[in-house]
């Protein structure tokens, strides 16, 4: 993968950091996706992909013996060797939404255009916005091309160092991609699950 985006086309803050954009997330996303084999998706052509940004995730890393659970935003800071903590809350800060995917060119779906789920007393009430065999093509559709979900990628301050998590139909991994020569490849999976 190549950036897209140069360095001087990014701003950069009074303390001469760069201000990660959505659309410099959204671009790294897109360059993922053109070579979906670098991870262990060579089966996803062209997937649907679908945010999902769980803040409150716990990493657990094994460190002279002992095994130790770190929330997010520490376990960032490991593996991207960033002490400044708040540089990672600012890009989590502006997680990536589904509309954020569609806009930007990419394959997703606002769910909450075509469904919505609500509670009546104390049934669970499904209202369809579009008819029930446009959902059903829809569902086949995600089938045939498969999903992914991916959580917002989040950024060194050198900007060679990039964390996400993925995860396909039944295997996910935390992967961190390291840039040499502007083109990103896979540095290390760190974690792997299966659902």
């Amino acid at each position: 993968m190549s950036c897209e985006k140069k360095k001087a086309e990014l701003d950069y803050n009074e303390n001469g950091f760069p201000i990660i954009t959505n659309s410099f997330k959204l671009d790294f996303i897109k360059e993922f996706l053109n070579d979906t084999s670098l991870a262990k998706y060579k089966r996803y052509s062209e997937p649907y992909v679908f945010m999902v940004n769980d803040d409150n995730k716990i990493y657990t890393i094994t460190e002279n013996s002992k095994i130790q659970n770190l929330t997010k935003t520490d376990y960032i800071s490991l593996k991207l060797k960033i002490q400044d903590i708040s540089f990672i809350y600012e890009q989590l800060s502006e997680d990536l939404k589904n509309e954020n995917l569609i806009a930007h060119g990419l394959r997703s779906l606002n769910w909450d255009k075509l469904v919505d789920y609500h509670f009546e007393n104390t049934n669970l009430g499904i209202e369809y916005f579009v008819s029930q065999d446009s959902i059903a093509k829809v569902e086949e559709s995600l089938k045939d091309n498969g999903i992914l979900y991916l959580s917002t990628p989040i950024f060194n301050k050198t900007l060679d160092l990039a964390f996400m998590d993925i995860e396909g139909s039944v295997t996910g991994e935390t992967i961190i991609f390291k840039k040499i020569e502007d083109r990103w490849s896979v540095k290390e999976i760190t974690n792997e699950w299966i659902r």
